[in-house]
């Protein structure tokens, strides 16, 4: 089967429905983004940057840093860190960011 729910597959989806529907990891992104795009909160018109494949690049690296750093079983040798660990390595992070940083610009209106 090719692609889950819109998504490149399974592993990129769940992802993304975590984010979504944890508001500390919701938040935390959300700030990310602010940061990545340089955008003054006092007006979300007021792009400083806006170099979107470089701002997808970089979120998409951050999401999969954290993503690898917070995996529970990293240290274990096992049945489980191995599987854990090839789903954690087929999630499209590129993909992620790029539906982040979309989502975002259409909720602030910003257009580039």
């Amino acid at each position: 089967m090719e692609g889950y729910n819109g998504y490149s597959n399974y592993e990129t989806w769940n992802l993304m429905l975590w984010i979504n529907n944890t508001e500390e990891l919701y938040q935390y992104w959300e700030d990310r983004i602010t940061e990545i795009l340089l955008i003054d909160d006092s007006d979300p018109n007021d792009l400083i940057a806006l170099n979107l494949s470089d701002d997808i690049y970089t979120l998409s690296e951050e999401i999969q840093t954290e993503t690898e750093k917070n995996n529970p079983l990293i240290k274990f040798t096992s049945f489980y860190s191995d599987i854990l660990s090839n789903s954690i390595q087929k999630v499209n992070y590129y993909e992620i960011a790029k539906l982040m940083i979309n989502d975002y610009m259409a909720e602030e209106h910003i257009t580039d």
